[in-house]
């Protein structure tokens, strides 16, 4: 089974009054297909971790290859690129756009890797559908319920078919 994601030394420091080490020389190999969980109490760099893993923060030192390439953190474009191809993020608070409907906080996330409005918005529907929101469709984030915040947000996760998925305390507010 391959590695789909590589850490070797990860370090991610804080600067603030005074450097505040979150993450110390974290190397480990995520295999390809498996589940994997991380568990610790708050404070302990957890989402620091998932946000280094899905290309939004940087680390201080070390390095990362996601699919056997080699992160250069200085390639801001590539690596927008790379993350909406392959990477699927489920945030603990669902980070919708307020203004936008259901349909578009989804379909928008499918235009990242190309611009087929008609293709995003064919698999938006049916992602929808099946997490039980079609009566929610037209809906502005604001008026919809936690549990169904939370459903729009995995199907905006869904919705590129990625190859990884990073989800931070994803089912906190599903009504299941």
């Amino acid at each position: 089974m391959n590695n789909i994601i590589e850490l070797k030394n990860i370090v991610k420091n804080y600067n603030s009054k005074k450097k505040i080490r979150v993450l110390n020389k974290i190397n480990f190999s995520f295999k390809a297909g498996k589940i994997y969980s991380l568990m610790g109490p708050s404070g302990s760099g957890k989402s620091t971790l998932l946000n280094l893993l899905s290309l939004i923060d940087t680390p201080s030192s070390g390095s990362l290859r996601i699919s056997n390439n080699s992160i250069n953190y200085s390639s801001k474009s590539y690596n927008d690129k790379l993350r909406a191809k392959k990477i699927g993020i489920i945030y603990q608070d669902n980070n919708l756009l307020s203004d936008f409907t259901t349909i578009e906080n989804i379909y928008f996330a499918r235009l990242s890797i190309d611009e087929n409005k008609n293709k995003a918005l064919i698999d938006a529907k049916k992602l929808i559908r099946n997490l039980g929101l079609s009566n929610r469709e037209n809906h502005l984030a604001s008026e919809l319920s936690g549990g169904e915040m939370q459903r729009v947000a995995i199907a905006r996760a869904l919705i590129n078919s990625p190859e990884i998925i990073l989800a931070d305390e994803p089912t906190g507010s599903l009504d299941l």
